[in-house]
This record gives C-alpha cells, structure tokens and sequence, in this order.
C-alpha cells in the first residue's frame, strides 16, 4: 500500500495504464546497482474501506509521527486525507 493524492500524476497513469515496472532505488529515486526489475499491474482503491485500512496500517507503524503529521495536514486546511491505496500484483509467466 502506498499514500499518493487522488490526482497526482503516478495515480492518473495507474489508472490509464495499470502495467508498472518496479526496481529498488535510492532515497532519491536513483535505480540501484544490479537491483531487479519486476513487472506488475497496479490497481488505485479510492473506497472508504480501503483508506481505512491504509490509515490503521500508517498508525500501527508510525504511530505518534503519524498522528503528528496528519495533525499539521489538518492544520494546514487540509480537511480529508487526500489519499488513494495503489496495490500492485507481480505479473509472473
């Protein structure tokens, strides 16, 4: 699962082509040296029941620093989480 707004461009392109490529990078989005590339088709889940679990799994892992975060959201103005889940199945022959 992932955090991306419901309209930033990787959401728009999933939903257009749903064929993504993936390979390990760095913090920065460099590919890393000899890191594989797997091929799989992702889907955008944008229900209720899909933030739900996105928000309980961000909290179970990131707890106070997650709470933390979406509070200066809220702060900001920011009224609804503003998030989609991207799931993504490997495409295997």
């Amino acid at each position: 699962m992932t955090d991306p707004a419901p309209e930033a461009g990787k959401v728009k392109r999933i939903r257009h082509t749903p064929r993504v490529l993936l390979q390990a990078c760095d913090r920065v989005g460099r590919p890393l040296d000899g890191a594989p590339v797997i091929e799989a088709h992702a889907s955008v889940h944008d229900d209720e029941a899909s933030r739900a679990a996105l928000e309980a799994a961000l909290s179970e892992k990131y707890g106070v620093q997650y709470a933390a975060i979406r509070a200066m959201s809220r702060l900001r103005g920011r009224r609804s989480p503003g998030s989609v889940v991207v799931r993504l199945e490997a495409i295997t022959d």
